[in-house]
């Protein structure tokens, strides 16, 4: 059964999900200037105020791409359920991977079912992803080494990772707000378009990860 959260909160109002790091991003290696919010038609785009925006594409063959993102996604082939008929769409996206680098430290991830099991350079890298009532998406785990708890539901995202926490508001996959670090505020925006907003929630979780936590 495929377990896309850009699907499943398609149906109720139209991650990630903001996860970053514990200290505020630096801009040495973004792009400048922020995203157009019109202009995410496809790949994502992350805007830190002051920061810059990391912007990311995807090409037919699962390379996902961009100044700082270079990294390559598998899925096995789903398998159909028990009883199910052939061409059934009650089927298992059962694992898969991510691997390659992001801001050049090495990317080696594995998912199975709805949980991430991997390495971030020489961190650890997991996230267990829960769907709850009312469109919510629930993530927990680690994000390169720091803790992470937060919720999106089809209009806010909100929660803590490391010593931020995240205040957002918007739409599926289009969230704008601020975060918080050590007393400093900052406006954050997320945007992810097709084919990533299509995935399994927790492959775009974790890749938002990835790129958010520096």
């Amino acid at each position: 059964m495929k377990s896309a959260f850009g699907s499943r909160l398609g149906c109720a109002a139209a991650v990630f999900l903001v996860m970053a790091g514990a200290g505020c991003a630096s801009s040495s290696s973004l792009a400048s200037g922020p995203a157009d919010p019109s202009a995410t038609k496809d790949g994502l785009s992350v805007w830190f105020e002051g920061g810059g925006a990391v912007t990311a594409s995807v090409d037919p063959e699962g390379n996902i791409f961009g100044a700082v993102v270079n990294v390559h996604r598998s899925r096995t082939a789903p398998q159909a359920g028990p009883g199910a008929p052939s061409g059934s769409s009650d089927s298992h996206d059962d694992s898969g991977m991510l691997q390659g680098s992001v801001y050049d430290r090495p990317v080696n991830i594995t998912f199975r079912g709805a949980s991430a099991r991997g390495l971030y350079g020489k961190q650890p890298f997991n996230l267990d992803v829960e769907d709850a009532p009312g469109g919510v998406l629930r993530v927990r785990g680690l994000a390169g080494g720091a803790p992470l708890d937060f919720e999106i539901s089809p209009t806010k995202w909100t929660g803590h990772v490391g010593g931020c926490g995240y205040d957002l508001a918007g739409r599926p996959w289009h969230y704008e707000g601020f975060r918080a670090c050590g007393g400093r505020s900052q406006r954050v925006r997320v945007e992810v378009g097709k084919p990533i907003s299509d995935w399994a929630s927790i492959d775009t979780v974790t890749l938002l990860g990835l790129v958010l936590r520096r």
